[in-house]
């Protein structure tokens, strides 16, 4: 599988995963053709995202950014984009800090798993039995996101 269409998945994942709290959370959409897309988060489902007035195919979203995030993991994005899997991780790990803004905290635990997820299929440092259970945490923490 190309990182190209595991990026796409996971890229996927993330909309599917975004909590209906998040509505009215600004946000700043990269896309893969086009220009970027910012303003407020409105609505998902597993076909597209709408921000502000603007509906955006998931197939055509790059990444999702949100503005008061670490910048570790603005960092970590662009690794993971590289697929550098476990330098992004790294980057993820440097995150001291207690994330007050649960859309932020869901989006680092969720990048975790994408870090995680790449890491293992590519031959890093996690394992494909580690990055299960970073997914399986994930889904018991948020049962309601996706």
């Amino acid at each position: 599988m190309k990182i190209s269409v595991k990026l796409t998945v996971l890229t996927f994942m993330l909309i599917a995963v975004i909590p209906l709290q998040s509505v009215g959370q600004r946000m700043d959409v990269s896309l893969k053709s086009g220009s970027p897309v910012r303003g407020e988060f409105k609505d998902t489902s597993p076909e597209k995202l709408t921000v502000g007035s603007v509906e955006i195919s998931v197939d055509n979203i790059r990444n999702v950014v949100l503005p008061d995030e670490p910048l570790e993991m603005k960092t970590a994005r662009k690794r993971f984009e590289d697929s550098r899997f476990d330098d992004g991780l790294a980057e993820l790990d440097k995150i001291n800090e207690k994330i007050s803004e649960k859309v932020i905290e869901q989006e680092l635990d969720f990048m975790r798993i994408q870090g995680a997820a790449g890491s293992a299929l590519n031959g890093g440092k996690v394992t494909t039995k580690e990055a299960g259970r970073i997914a399986s945490e994930f889904l018991k923490k948020y049962p309601n996101s996706y």
